[in-house]
């Protein structure tokens, strides 16, 4: 057979060749997808009352619903003072009770320095005052004597002016002669010099007054000083607390501006927080805040918002909120005093809590009930059982504590924001991992310990 007649052979055998195992790959593939059909798993029918799944619920409630707002900070105390010396001088006496951790009382003796001098001082300028006063007596006595001469002084250039008068008028007649009326003229002109005299004596004293004035005044201030530096020399503690720290001992030079004591009034005490910018829309001064320590206690401290700071950061988008916490320091000395009543003291670093103004009306539930933003409510349906209907909702936020009339054991709530659901509605709190849209579920209400039956 030649090569030409043999073509269209081997080309109609490789035609075939590849048909057979397109064919074949099908079968296989169809035999496949078959296996897979027969094999396959049958779901339970969702509409078998036979097999509902058994849950708990709780009835969809309507609730206030108190929003804390935690935060960390240092306590601070509102009336603390440190003392120094006002004074340079040497230190006379400090009472043994003045100690670190001792209380004290507004009024108390802290240290006494050294007087002498500034006693000497302030008996000097006191003198000083009193020779500025007896000065300005004198004024008064010499003007009271300037306005008697004055009044003498007119009264006898009047007398020579009218006897001047009548000798004039007498030598007009002939009875007087000229000489006598020379003589009554120059009488009457040094009455009148005098008259004028004494006008500028007595027009120099309000000025001489003020002088006098200004210097008692420099001398009284001069005086008020000495004796400020003579008070300054007893250094008492201007309120009532716990001495924190004494830098002084007895004998020790002080110089103006050394440290002396702290002291500590541990009746107000003050913790800035700072929260969420978001905050500012719930808590109004006044709202109660319960602080702890930051860390394991059995003590803890209750304290009221006293101001809030009028801007937030930009940075870290928080606010200053101030909690004023008011205690008995009687207690910090008290030894029978048990530990659960101890003081907050400035410095330390407390964990706290405030109850904001409530959200009214929220629907709450149990936090473990609410996953990706949605939940499970029980709707009756037209067969007489409960079927499982999957909601969205929106959580406005998560809290902590006790709902006695919803669950008397849950602890952890979530409160949402939008929930189109009414009252009393059965909604889904346990099996919810195995909850789907749509199941035949049976459901039995939570009983008073907080599970299903």
């Amino acid at each position: 057979m030649s090569s030409k007649a043999a073509t269209p052979f081997l080309k109609l055998a490789s035609f075939f060749t590849r048909a057979a195992v397109s064919l074949g790959i099908l079968g296989i593939g169809v035999g496949i997808a078959a296996a897979l059909v027969l094999t396959k798993p049958e779901l339970p029918p969702h509409d078998n009352p036979s097999l509902a799944l058994l849950v708990g619920t709780i009835p969809a409630t309507y609730a206030d619903v108190p929003r804390a707002w935690s935060g960390f900070g240092t306590a601070n105390s509102m009336n603390a003072i440190d003392l120094t010396a006002q004074v340079t001088a040497r230190v006379t006496e400090r009472p043994t009770a003045i100690e670190p951790g001792m209380p004290i009382t507004a009024g108390d003796l802290v240290i006494q320095l050294e007087e002498t001098d500034y006693l000497a001082r302030s008996q000097a300028a006191d003198q000083l005052v009193t020779r500025a006063l007896a000065d300005l007596d004198a004024l008064d006595i010499d003007e009271a004597a300037w306005q008697e001469q004055l009044q003498l002084a007119q009264y006898q250039a009047a007398i020579e002016r009218r006897e001047l008068s009548q000798a004039l008028e007498a030598l007009e007649s002939g009875a007087a002669s000229p000489s006598e009326i020379d003589r009554r003229t120059k009488a009457l002109r040094v009455l009148e010099t005098q008259v004028s005299t004494i006008r500028q004596q007595l027009r120099r004293l309000p000025s001489s007054r003020l002088g006098l004035q200004a210097n008692l005044n420099r001398l009284r201030a001069d005086a008020n000083l000495a004796r400020e530096n003579l008070r300054r020399t007893t250094i008492t503690s201007p309120i009532t607390g716990i001495i924190q720290s004494v830098e002084v001992e007895q004998g020790e030079l002080l110089a103006v501006g050394a440290a002396v004591a702290r002291i500590v009034d541990l009746s107000r005490v003050e913790v800035p927080l700072r929260l969420p910018a978001s905050a500012l829309g719930y808590i109004r001064i006044g709202d109660t805040a319960t602080l702890r320590p930051d860390g394991p206690a059995t003590h803890f401290w209750t304290g009221a918002v006293s101001r809030i700071a009028p801007e937030a950061d930009t940075t870290t988008r928080t606010l200053t909120v101030y909690i004023e916490v008011t205690q008995d320091p009687d207690i910090f000395r008290d030894r029978t005093a048990p530990h659960t009543a101890a003081l907050l003291l400035p410095g330390q670093f407390v964990v706290a809590e405030i109850a904001g103004t409530p959200e009214t009306g929220r629907l709450v539930l149990p936090r473990r009930a609410v996953q990706d933003e949605a939940i499970f409510a029980a709707i009756p349906n037209d067969r007489g059982t409960w079927t499982a209907r999957k909601l969205p909702v929106s959580t406005l936020f998560h809290t902590s504590g006790s709902f006695p009339e919803i669950d008397p054991l849950e602890r952890q709530w979530t409160v949402l924001e939008h929930a189109d659901i009414d009252p009393g509605t059965p909604i889904i709190i346990t099996n919810l991992d195995d909850m789907i849209d749509g199941r035949i579920i049976d459901i039995r209400p939570t009983n008073t310990n907080g599970g299903s039956p």
